[in-house]
């Protein structure tokens, strides 16, 4: 994400970080965001550079309020190109533009209004990704929410049950996923050694990975020897990378849904489809072949494989992505799989954003003019506001006594 580049990048020494052309995808409360997202704590941070930012799992946002927010809430936007943002904000300042400036104020107190949030230096931590080893002792393995609980024993993981029993003995070297229902699939792999023979001098040795799936009974449903294996995001299939035939897709069960071999690339899978690729010159060289298209989870080819470039949209939580041919470029939306003028989303989001701020303009000025009546029965007893004996008494309040 931009934001993460932005945080952590070595060479950014802007003054400000200028957001634009935003759409607001989600807003949530704090506690409806940690429910959502299934975290217990947001940890608001201190950049090096001074200004706040949070982060939970591993996402990170802005804090886009220049106070301590009295009412926060977290949203989900997107910006021009569909990139994603986190931000936390004060409940009625939803904009389509907003300025965060590097300073040096402190706002430590945001923490009391974020309820078991904590404030840290922005030191380098481990991600939440990352699992932490403790003794058996000391955990409750029974409040665990996973089917089946990893364990390590002389360097290698297997798992357990709730009852601590040993399902899967310790036989890998590293595992990628957990197992949280009995249908799951977990990544299994493996470290080896490749050497290839030089003239001049002796072999060069490369340390390499293979990955294979795992099911909860123990049995390998691929065998760990794929260079990589994309797990699907709120699809249904998974992508194989084989050494020597190329990229396939199967489901879950391991059938052949897109055979080895029929695309040059095929990314992960994100909202029901992916990427492939026809050509074996990449998009950075000047002569490629390169073909881009995209197919379903039933292997059906939703574009055709006749574009110069598709950007990635795998794991980026993207409303749509940028398709770019030698004449045009468009936006692919994943909602209705349809390919639109390039800037759709941008003007629909605006058209939005105005008649978000043309309904809130109208409820301030209706609800900040209760003086001028004051006295009479029709606005102290009856509640009528100034524009409403304006409009329906043509200024006179005593017609209120006219009404049928």
């Amino acid at each position: 994400m931009l934001t993460k580049y932005i945080l952590e990048s070595k060479e950014f020494s802007a003054d400000t970080i200028v957001l634009r052309e935003l759409k607001f995808i989600k807003t949530f409360t704090v506690n409806k965001f940690k429910e959502f997202f299934g975290v217990e704590k947001i940890e608001v941070k201190k950049h090096p550079k001074g200004f706040l930012f949070f982060s939970f799992l591993d996402v990170i946002g802005f804090v886009a309020s220049k106070g301590i927010p009295k009412n926060p809430r977290i949203s989900i936007v997107v910006g021009k190109f569909g990139i994603p943002h986190y931000l936390l904000h004060e409940v009625d300042n939803v904009q389509d533009f907003y300025t965060i400036e590097l300073n040096k104020e402190d706002h430590c107190d945001i923490n009391k209004k974020l309820n078991h949030c904590v404030m840290v230096d922005s030191k380098k931590q481990i991600s939440h990704s990352i699992k932490i080893l403790v003794d058996r002792l000391h955990y409750d393995i029974k409040n665990d929410n996973r089917f089946l609980l990893p364990f390590v024993q002389n360097a290698k993981i297997g798992f357990v049950n709730k009852e601590a029993e040993i399902i899967i003995p310790a036989s890998y070297q590293f595992v990628l996923d957990d197992f949280y229902h009995e249908k799951s699939l977990v990544r299994v792999g493996e470290t080896y050694g490749v050497a290839f023979e030089r003239k001049t001098s002796t072999p060069a040795v490369y340390l390499r990975e293979r990955y294979g799936l795992l099911k909860t009974n123990g049995e390998l449903l691929l065998p760990i020897e794929y260079e990589d294996i994309a797990m699907p995001i709120f699809s249904n299939r998974i992508v194989l990378r084989s050494y020597g035939k190329g990229y396939a897709v199967i489901d879950f069960n391991g059938n052949i849904i897109v055979p080895f071999g029929k695309y040059n690339y095929i990314d992960g899978f994100d909202t029901g489809v992916a990427r492939v690729k026809l050509g074996k010159n990449t998009n950075g060289l000047r002569e490629s072949d390169a073909k881009w298209g995209i197919i379903d989870e039933s292997g059906n080819e939703v574009l055709e494989p006749i574009y110069k470039n598709i950007w990635n949209f795998y794991n980026k939580a993207l409303q749509y992505t940028r398709v770019e041919s030698d004449e045009k470029i468009f936006e692919f939306h994943f909602s209705n799989r349809q390919l639109m003028p390039n800037g759709y989303q941008r003007e629909k989001g605006a058209e939005i954003q105005r008649g978000m701020d043309n309904c809130r303009a109208l409820q301030e000025y209706r609800e900040s003019t209760y003086e001028e009546y004051n006295g009479s029965y029709a606005q102290d007893v009856m509640g009528y506001s100034d524009q409403d004996i304006d409009d329906a008494f043509d200024g006179d309040p005593d017609a209120y006594w006219n009404i049928d």
